[in-house]
């Protein structure tokens, strides 16, 4: 599997920008716990007209799912090089990113919640 032009590198999941989160919601690999992030919130018509990019353009309309790549950390493929999402979120725009990278081996992933009473 290509990220732009980059081979992607063993023991990551790579997702294109120009993807439904509803096709990223499907693949195999992607960790349960950000899978959660996309079921309540997000039906199934709503994952399917969101793109990867548009989610990271405008984080507040999926605010776990991207708290779940940073928390994760995601790589994002800029121009042909590989920098952190944190650095690429702290930009006005995230229209150059062409693919993020998710590492998924040797990871652990959970979640917690907390109510009050």
């Amino acid at each position: 599997m290509q990220a732009g032009a980059q081979k992607v590198p063993d023991g990551f999941l790579c997702m294109e920008a120009t993807a439904d989160l509803d096709s990223i919601y499907r693949s195999r690999g992607l960790p349960d716990v950000l899978r959660r992030t996309l079921d309540g919130a997000f039906s199934w018509q709503r994952r399917n007209e969101t793109t990867l990019e548009r989610a990271l353009n405008m984080p507040g309309l999926a605010a776990q799912w991207v708290a779940g790549l940073l928390a994760g950390g995601a790589l994002a493929v800029v121009d042909g090089e590989t920098i952190p999402l944190a650095e690429v979120m702290g930009k006005a725009s995230k229209q150059d990113v062409k693919a993020l990278l998710l590492p998924i081996e040797n990871m652990y992933w959970g979640m917690s919640q907390v109510a009050r009473t």
